[in-house]
């Protein structure tokens, strides 16, 4: 509650831990996502593109590393605290990605009139593709 803002150094691995996620999630529970301040610009290339697509998209509490098993019980427990449930805790997590990361692009964009005619960049879409993907619309 007390510190002002959340650092993430957003590589493609970030949702593949148990322990990145909850924080991330948590931390959403006491502030706005504009809180959270991504620097993935060193990671996030076309190259790496899917390598991110693909850890959000199959997110999963159960399926997600933990370096202690001991821990493991503990976050459930937090999950059930805020969330209610783990599918509610993951959608929770899945979306906040995905708005977050489609910001981070947005803000390291560069303007053009291409793309104020098209109403998006290119760069945008594959975010805007795992939205339906995953159902949020």
């Amino acid at each position: 509650k007390r510190c002002g803002g959340l650092v993430v150094l957003f590589s493609w691995q970030y949702f593949q831990r148990l322990w990145c996620v909850v924080e991330w999630a948590v931390f959403l529970v006491w502030h706005a996502p504009t809180d959270i301040h991504i620097c993935a610009g060193t990671f996030l290339r076309q190259s790496t593109l899917n390598a991110y697509i693909t850890a959000i998209e199959h997110f999963s509490v159960d399926n997600s590393k933990c370096a202690f098993q001991s821990d493991r019980a503990v976050l459930n427990q937090n999950i059930r605290q805020y969330y209610r449930s783990t599918l509610a805790f993951e959608n929770f997590a899945k979306t906040t990605a995905i708005s977050l990361l489609f910001l981070t692009v947005v803000r390291a964009t560069p303007f053009s009139s291409e793309n104020a005619v098209s109403g998006h960049h290119k760069d945008l879409q594959p975010w805007i593709d795992l939205a339906h993907r995953l159902g949020f619309h």
